[in-house]
């Protein structure tokens, strides 16, 4: 999700960089690199290997991707300031790639460094106990929280506007609505 995000609005002309701070499971060098095993990550950053410009890899003429590196069990919340800090003065754009509600500690020193901050919640999978808890992580942050992303909702092919032509239905939607 994060990922056709920054691909959407880096066909706006705009400049973005993706960053993967999903440093547990960092996934986007597996999909989108022929050899993921990429040395130059977020992982390194947090250990001092590298520095910021080493780190960033041009995917298209105006967005960046800095990837996770090398699995890691938590990101320096000081060294991850220091990158946003300086990262948000050359871009339009910084859309980062969250760790899961479960990581509730990332998700909220994350969130506190971010301006904007939307949930992507996987239909069927993400509980409403989950969404809550990490809702009171962010509630107090400084990121302005924009919404929602269900995503991998299934059409369930019914009509909603019966016979007035295209319209759509998604299952399970209302299980997140208490």
């Amino acid at each position: 999700v994060a990922f056709n995000l920054a691909l959407t609005v880096a066909g706006s002309e705009e400049n973005v960089l993706l960053v993967d701070l999903n440093v547990k499971k960092p996934s986007l060098q597996k999909l989108l690199l022929k050899n993921p095993e990429i040395k130059n990550g977020i992982s390194d950053f947090c250990a001092g290997d590298v520095e910021i410009n080493d780190m960033i890899y041009n995917y298209k003429n105006n967005f960046d991707i800095i990837f996770g590196g090398s699995p890691m069990s938590r990101p320096d919340g000081e060294r991850i300031s220091q990158l946003l800090t300086k990262i948000k003065q050359n871009y339009d754009y910084v859309i980062i790639d969250m760790p899961d509600c479960s990581s509730g500690a990332d998700v909220s020193m994350i969130s506190d460094m971010c301006d904007d901050l939307a949930f992507v919640l996987r239909c069927d999978s993400t509980s409403v106990s989950d969404i809550k808890s990490s809702f009171r992580h962010v509630l107090y942050s400084k990121a302005r929280f924009i919404g929602f992303i269900l995503n991998e909702a299934k059409y369930t092919g019914s009509s909603y506007y019966n016979g007035y032509g295209n319209g759509y239905r998604y299952g399970s939607y209302g299980r997140y609505s208490s």
